[in-house]
């Protein structure tokens, strides 16, 4: 919400539905305008962040990842102001390819069964969508084995003990938890203060670019072409 508990701001949803969400004065103020061609203050900026993006759901929130999503000054006329621009999307790629390669950083994968016993309400959800029996349209086809096809149908495919290696093959099959949450060796191994810094990939403060990012390694054109993010993310969101 926007303004909570201040001058205008919202208290009701249904006095104020025009200070739902996030909007603009939640960063630059209350309304009256501010300079032009002000410089942006770091410190400030991390500050206002940090009120919402706070806690047990914000594992790794980095300033300097978060803002070219919210950056409006490369194009600053009102119709695009929530639009991307050239830019904006080029940054988005360069934080969207650094998160994936941390995925390809040699820490070993550990499958599904590691995560159960910590994770056991969002195992039990995972276990029911078409992501867990990812593997067995495979088998039906004959195709366990067929490059083309495993890598978007198992787990953790040609990277450290994902599958595919002697020992873990048969416990990596179809999209397990580390597809999208990274491998889970240093995680699993962790001291509890250091259970938040070992997560790789995605979390519950990703962003829907890089969500998507990672959907799209397998839900692409040419796989996929009727994919639509917003309806397949309610059906495996834990």
């Amino acid at each position: 919400m926007t303004g909570p508990g201040q001058p205008g701001g919202f208290s009701e949803i249904d006095q104020t539905p025009h200070m739902t969400d996030v909007q603009c004065e939640v960063c630059h103020g209350m309304g009256g305008g501010h300079l032009e061609g002000g410089g942006v203050d770091p410190a400030a900026l991390s500050a206002v962040c940090a009120t919402c993006h706070n806690g047990k759901f914000v594992l790794s929130f980095s300033l300097a990842e978060a803002l070219p999503l919210v950056a409006h000054q490369d194009q600053p006329n009102l119709d695009r102001l929530f639009r991307y621009s050239d830019l904006q999307r080029r940054r988005i790629d360069q934080i969207n390819k650094r998160r994936l390669e941390k995925f390809r950083s040699g820490v070993a994968h550990v499958g599904a069964e590691a995560c159960r016993d910590c994770h056991r309400k969002e195992y039990e959800q995972w276990s029911r969508t078409p992501h867990a029996a990812a593997y067995a349209p495979l088998l039906r086809d004959g195709r366990g084995a067929d490059p083309t096809c495993t890598p978007c149908h198992t787990t953790g495919f040609g990277l450290k003990n994902g599958f595919g290696a002697t020992t873990t093959t048969a416990t990596l099959t179809g999209v397990q938890c580390e597809v999208c949450h990274g491998p889970g060796e240093d995680h699993v191994n962790a001291p509890a203060a250091l259970k938040k810094e070992t997560v790789y990939g995605i979390t519950d403060q990703c962003t829907f670019c890089i969500i998507q990012g990672v959907c799209t390694t397998c839900h692409d054109g040419k796989n996929d072409t009727d994919f639509e993010i917003e309806a397949a993310l309610a059906k495996v969101k834990h």
